[in-house]
């Protein structure tokens, strides 16, 4: 079982508040505090999906009542909770390293249900404040929908776009991530050589097949 000690050492290593951990576990402040402070042991519940948070942000809880940093160049997320902390890394690494970074076979809407659409506009405004930060983004053709409003959006054939299933480059990681109706997979590969080979591929469509957006014939295709 995972102990208060050990909760408490990987929120450290994290350097993250209770909230952040309490939103992106999806408990509240109270229970997480109670457990970190040993007034409870926790539900089997509340101790799974914290280990789940912590795994999904490169930790493990190890036997002898410490914890391990997750030595790979892969990380894998599932689900929405593992959706968001995603998406949290995204911005945590733009941060770090600005630049441009480019999301292939984009449909918003996978976007906003597996965040929500107050967590995507959460997101998206920490995005938007990093200084530095271009972002290209490719939808199908007729989708007119720009979240991201400080982006640049281009359209892909139908015949050259595959539905649910994009690729996003940020800094030194590639993502790949399916969307199922019931479930959503993210895996990070944190490698300079995919990543720049999918940068590469992605630039090919963007200079040579894509078209660029027009603006949205109606506000309400934008959000925020």
């Amino acid at each position: 079982m995972i102990s208060a000690k050990q909760l408490r050492a990987a929120r450290a290593h994290l350097d993250l508040s209770q909230d952040e951990v309490a939103e992106g576990a999806g408990l509240t402040k109270y229970t997480l505090s109670n457990i970190e402070r040993g007034a409870t042991e926790g539900s089997s519940r509340s101790l799974e999906v914290l280990q789940q948070f912590y795994e999904q942000n490169g930790l493990l809880f190890t036997d002898d009542d410490g914890i391990k940093v997750i030595q790979s160049d892969v990380r894998s997320y599932e689900g929405k909770m593992g959706f968001h902390a995603f998406m949290t890394d995204v911005v945590k690494t733009l941060t770090a390293k600005p630049g441009t970074y480019c999301v292939s076979n984009v449909d918003e809407n996978n976007w906003l249900k597996w965040l929500g659409l107050e967590e995507a506009v959460k997101l998206r405004d920490q995005i938007n404040g990093i200084a530095g930060i271009r972002c290209h983004i490719l939808v199908k053709e007729g989708d007119e929908t720009q979240f991201a409003q400080y982006a640049e959006y281009r359209t892909l054939p139908a015949d050259a776009f595959y539905d649910n299933t994009s690729f996003y480059v940020y800094a030194d990681k590639l993502a790949l991530i399916r969307f199922d109706p019931d479930n959503v997979t993210v895996r990070v590969l944190h490698n300079q050589y995919f990543t720049e080979s999918f940068k590469l591929m992605f630039y090919r469509f963007w200079d040579l097949m894509a078209k660029p957006i027009m603006e949205p014939k109606t506000e309400a295709k934008r959000y925020g």
